[in-house]
């Protein structure tokens, strides 16, 4: 994954981008939803930035929210030791794309 970028997480809209993508895929969002998200952002401010966290702390971030953690951009190291299940993300977000994946294979 070349050129992944640490998102801003100083942005309070970030969760309501999220939301309004979810909602656009007509997926739900419920409040466990939206509250990952949100627990997500606050770990990643309070230690400064997404840097701010050791690995094993970014990890656990992640681990605890898939469905954000899916939706935004972290590092190849970080996506290749959790099971974010990266085809439901391509599934909703990118319906023809996992099409053409799904039919490769």
């Amino acid at each position: 994954m070349a050129g992944a970028v640490a998102p801003a997480f100083e942005d309070t809209g970030l969760v309501d981008a999220y939301v309004i993508v979810l909602q656009h895929a007509g997926l739900r969002t419920g409040r466990s939803t939206v509250q990952a998200a949100k627990s997500f952002c606050a770990k990643v401010q309070r230690a400064g930035g997404w840097m701010g966290l050791s690995r094993a702390r970014q990890i656990d971030a992640v681990a605890k929210a898939r469905a954000f953690s899916s939706w935004l951009t972290v590092s190849a190291d970080v996506l290749g030791r959790l099971d974010l299940r990266l085809g439901n993300a391509a599934r909703n977000y990118c319906p023809d794309a996992h099409a053409w994946f799904v039919a490769a294979c």
